[in-house]
């Protein structure tokens, strides 16, 4: 359990079998940015989960990417998760996960909303910050805008903004981006 946090959460590997919920909550995470609206513009909620839960399952055969799941201790249930890829020569390979279970695309049910400032988003920092400090690595992230100030207070560094305009490719509007850098501080948090 991650102490400190005002819901008990564990955070653990997700399995491929845990996807669709994972999914679900990034679609609830983001349902009004400029990204989700222009790339899926038109699109039915169910066939943009679909496409994205078909279109994420490479990331459980790659053994450098750490899918994570926050787990409620109470219920059981999925309510947030991240992704990491952590290169080969820092040796936190995982075992690859290439199995989908039967009941994967049936996951729809019980899905989570995004639950902002209660500490979910530092646990999971949190992890990657430790095996990067250990490791003497930097952390390289692309954040949107309303991301930053969580990076800022945990030591990631703004070295670019950039803006996407979706017009470009038929979308509408843009937005702006953060790439953010966090050097090794040999401490974890």
């Amino acid at each position: 359990m991650v102490p400190g946090l005002s819901v008990p959460l564990e955070i653990k590997y997700a399995n491929a079998s845990d996807l669709s919920a994972l999914v679900s909550i990034e679609i609830r995470a983001f349902p009004s940015s400029n990204y989700m609206r222009s790339t899926y513009k038109g699109c039915d909620l169910l066939a943009a989960h679909t496409f994205k839960t078909v279109s994420s399952l490479e990331y459980f055969t790659r053994s450098k990417c750490h899918m994570l799941a926050g787990i409620d201790s109470e219920t059981g249930g999925i309510i947030a998760y991240s992704r990491w890829t952590i290169p080969a020569m820092y040796r936190f390979e995982r075992a690859v996960d290439t199995s989908l279970s039967n009941n994967a695309q049936a996951q729809m049910q019980n899905m989570w909303a995004y639950a902002p400032r209660i500490g979910i988003g530092s646990a999971f920092l949190k992890w990657g910050i430790v095996k990067a400090d250990t490791s003497n690595a930097r952390i390289y992230l692309e954040a949107t805008m309303e991301g930053v100030p969580v990076y800022l207070k945990h030591g990631w560094k703004i070295v670019e903004e950039i803006q996407l305009d979706y017009t470009e490719r038929g979308g509408e509007g843009s937005q702006k981006f953060a790439l953010m850098i966090r050097d090794p501080q040999g401490t974890g948090l």
